[in-house]
């Protein structure tokens, strides 16, 4: 699923405590299957679960910088192996659609689509 061993990695994820003395993770992790078993989902379902958790631990690393002088956002770093592109994996979605529209997404005005160019603050919390 494209993550690292290291829950420090993961913004979204590691801001409180990360280790409960009284709670076994891998005790919790087979509650969660057996939740999902009693709920009827399928491998393929379970997996996909799973997928869409690492998707939202990523987007948290996923950082925009503004672009000249302007204050729209980009985010520069979208090849492979980065914090955007596996987002986008994990979604399966092309990375640059993916960025496009949380740098400038397109809006209904009226009639008309608009292209909305959004600063770094607003591009990151479209983001997560």
């Amino acid at each position: 699923c494209q993550l690292s061993d290291d829950i420090y990695d993961y913004t979204y994820v590691s801001q409180g405590k990360t280790k409960v003395e009284s709670i076994d993770d891998n005790e919790e992790m087979e509650y969660t299957e057996d939740a999902f078993n009693v709920l009827g989902f399928g491998d393929q379902e379970k997996f996909d679960c799973y997928q869409l958790t690492a998707a939202v631990m990523t987007f948290g690393e996923v950082k925009y910088a503004q672009k000249g002088r302007d204050e729209q956002a980009e985010c520069p770093d979208v090849h492979s192996g980065t914090w955007a592109w596996k987002a986008a994996k994990l979604c399966g979605v092309d990375v640059s659609a993916m960025i496009k529209a949380f740098c400038k997404p397109r809006i209904k005005v009226g009639t008309e689509w608009v292209t909305k160019g959004q600063n770094i603050e607003q591009a990151t919390a479209a983001t997560g």
